[in-house]
């Protein structure tokens, strides 16, 4: 009776990573397809046009798949958000521990940077295009502050959350979508940001039964990376570094704003409650039933191709 269980369990995650591994393949289908289909098309001579099909192609390759199986699945954008009304304060809390994260997680990743590049490997370096003009301009924070939130937190955090909380329980859930998470940046030195972000966005939507306050602490993040780039783009030297200054000290005012906050209000107690007792299944059975899934394997695979060749896909 023990080992039938065991079978079950495993089978009931094995068969949720492989939905969720399906929808992922299903992204990497259409961005093909898209990127197939530009190549038949000349270069747009506007820059701020080609802002725009970038907007497109980033909304059409996640939503699609993500809605067909959410849909399949018998759900609605209302399962996904959850029934959660948190107040202002968690959102406060939110923006403050995604901030503070930022800054733990450039120290790490400068660290992972030299120990990457002593063993001969080095990442193609982030580069960042200023746009040309107000409407320019207006794009990118669409482009980069608004529609990721909306669309990643929407896939990542409320249909593969949903998914894999029903076969895993809470803490697996989190830590597994959390990896996805940092599998589809295809970069090894954003994993510390990534996958942190995925630990307290995941935190956040299951406690607060939302996705709004971590969609708020994603635009603030991603919000920064536009606000960041351009002031050193269009900024002399000094005021770089003055304001650079600021903008550390604030990201470590956030961070103790936001631990203390998440303290007081149980979010770092109910982690240790996730840890220990939101287990479905055994961790054996758990990394079974993640490692059978032939199309969570492709998925790594391709995720691995695409990082070590610098290729950018899934936007």
């Amino acid at each position: 009776m023990q080992q039938e269980k065991r079978t079950s369990d495993t089978a009931r995650v094995r068969h949720a990573v492989t939905i969720i591994a399906v929808t992922i393949l299903m992204e990497y289908a259409v961005n093909a397809v898209i990127v197939l289909l530009l190549r038949l098309f000349p270069d747009m001579q506007s820059a701020w046009m080609g802002q725009i099909m970038d907007i497109a192609v980033y909304l059409t390759i996640f939503l699609i798949p993500c809605c067909v199986m959410t849909k399949w699945s018998g759900w609605t954008l209302r399962d996904l958000n959850g029934e959660g009304r948190p107040d202002w304060s968690v959102y406060v809390m939110a923006v403050c521990l995604a901030a503070g994260w930022n800054l733990t997680a450039t120290l790490l990743s400068a660290g992972m940077s030299e120990l990457l590049s002593i063993a001969g490997y080095a990442e193609p370096s982030d580069s960042y295009v200023l746009p040309i003009g107000t409407v320019g301009m207006v794009l990118q924070i669409v482009q980069v502050a608004v529609i990721p939130p909306l669309v990643e937190e929407l896939c990542f955090r409320g249909f593969f959350l949903k998914r894999a909380q029903r076969a895993m329980g809470v803490w697996p859930a989190i830590l597994f979508t959390s990896v996805l998470f940092w599998l589809a940046h295809n970069s090894l030195t954003i994993l510390p940001l990534a996958f942190g972000f995925g630990i307290i966005g995941g935190l956040l939507r299951v406690r607060y039964q939302s996705l709004l306050p971590s969609m708020c602490a994603h635009f603030v993040v991603n919000g920064t990376y536009i606000w960041v780039n351009w002031m050193q783009e269009t900024q002399g030297a000094g005021i770089q570094s003055a304001i650079s200054a600021a903008f550390i000290l604030a990201e470590f005012v956030c961070l103790i704003i936001g631990v203390v906050m998440a303290a007081r209000k149980g979010l770092i107690a109910d982690m240790h409650i996730y840890m220990e007792e939101s287990w479905l299944v055994r961790q054996r059975d758990w990394l079974r039933g993640i490692f059978t899934s032939i199309p969570f394997w492709i998925v790594l695979l391709a995720a691995g191709y695409f990082t070590y060749c610098g290729l950018e896909v899934l936007g």
